[in-house]
């Protein structure tokens, strides 16, 4: 990626730098304090893909209005480490920073990337995240429903399982805000898919096992997010990042 600088007249001597600045995960927050004289940045906000193969995450682009001086807290998703336990693969920026998924904290989000819902075992894709609603995880073999999208309102719902005739089965868990839903073990070579994070994350996939093995769904993708106050020129695409972690772009205007 070529960055170019461009420099811009604020007045009595003062320049704006106009440098992209792009933000990689790290797993912690990074900060980025408003250069004066600016009072609106672009952003180029990308969440993470999920566990395993899934649809990608999500990507806001947008203009959002700052203050000069002030602080933004930068989370940059990273793919998660497990396909059944949910984390915080959502982009997002942020005005406080007590912990990426502490409430209040997550109540504090400008702007928010979501992030994609993690593979079931033997086979099922993850959900795209991203999008005013999440994409929906893959089904499993025997139909057992992948887990849905996070929406601007409410966590995705957990996918439904199949009974079958000898053997056990669970539907998905749903998301919550920020959180996609827990996945669940299903007998031996069956993990079901977590949902993706985002303004709210996705619903798990649901899974069933009996003397064969286990069956089991995707998880479904968080939701993107914009402040209706502060964001202006949005565009959402959903599942835009297969590759792996998201990152953020800032750039003064």
């Amino acid at each position: 990626m070529t960055i170019k600088t461009k420099i811009t007249p604020l007045g009595s001597g003062f320049c704006i730098d106009k440098t992209p600045i792009r933000f990689d995960h790290t797993g912690v927050f990074q900060e980025y304090i408003v250069p004066t004289g600016v009072k609106k940045i672009s952003v180029d906000c990308v969440a993470a893909k999920g566990f395993g193969t899934t649809a990608g995450g999500g990507r806001v682009e947008c203009i959002l209005s700052v203050k000069p001086k002030q602080i933004l807290y930068i989370y940059v998703g990273g793919v998660p480490s497990a396909r059944e336990i949910p984390s915080y693969n959502a982009s997002d920026i942020r005005s406080s920073a007590e912990n990426i998924t502490d409430a209040s904290s997550l109540a504090h989000r400008l702007i928010v990337a979501g992030g994609a819902g993690s593979q079931g075992s033997r086979g099922p894709s993850g959900g795209a995240g991203g999008g005013l609603t999440g994409g929906a995880g893959g089904n499993g073999y025997r139909g057992d429903s992948g887990g849905f999208g996070g929406t601007q309102n409410v966590g995705g719902a957990g996918g439904v399982g199949q009974s079958v005739s000898v053997g056990h089965y669970h539907n998905g868990l749903n998301g919550s805000f920020g959180i996609g839903g827990s996945g669940n073990v299903c007998g031996y070579e069956g993990t079901t898919g977590a949902g993706g994070a985002g303004w709210y994350g996705g619903g798990s996939g649901a899974g069933d096992w009996n003397k064969n093995g286990g069956y089991t769904a995707g998880g479904g993708g968080g939701s993107s997010y914009t402040n209706p106050t502060l964001c202006s020129e949005i565009k959402h695409t959903q599942g835009f990042n297969t590759t792996g972690n998201g990152y953020v772009i800032i750039t003064p205007i």
